[in-house]
């Protein structure tokens, strides 16, 4: 009785249960179709084309934008076309200088082999010095 899972609810029956969904889950429109729908709905009613009414509801949206309603603007771009990438720079700079500890430096260098020891002490001389070559 331990180890066994407390089962929520009642399980389905096998054969016919009416809990049971069939037809799988529901299909909706995205932002993008409806946009449209609405876009050829509104060019009937207006005897006018879809692209002119869009350019119209563009020529809105940036109106908007400059009178500082930038939300229409930005959410109407980022459903028809979609999100923007966003991209952040950053440069950190520590504070001081950050020296290694040179007894725990010589600790390592003391334990590698002879190869490896001369391999990262000529990789260390190139970046030290490399503004001087």
């Amino acid at each position: 009785m331990e180890g066994q899972k407390k089962v929520r609810g009642r399980p389905f029956q096998k054969g016919y249960d009416p809990r049971r969904n069939l037809n799988g889950r529901g299909h909706t429109r995205d932002f993008l179709t409806s946009y449209h729908l609405a876009l050829r709905k509104i060019a009937e009613n207006v005897a006018s084309t879809e692209e002119d009414v869009e350019l119209k509801i563009i020529e809105v949206a940036i109106a908007k934008a400059l009178a500082g309603n930038f939300y229409f603007y930005r959410d109407l771009m980022d459903r028809v076309f979609g999100k923007a990438t966003d991209t952040i720079q950053v440069r950190a700079e520590l504070e001081g200088e950050r020296k290694p500890d040179l007894e725990m430096v010589g600790w390592f260098l003391e334990r590698m082999p002879e190869r490896e020891r001369l391999r990262v002490i000529r990789e260390f001389v190139k970046w030290r010095y490399k503004d001087r070559v």
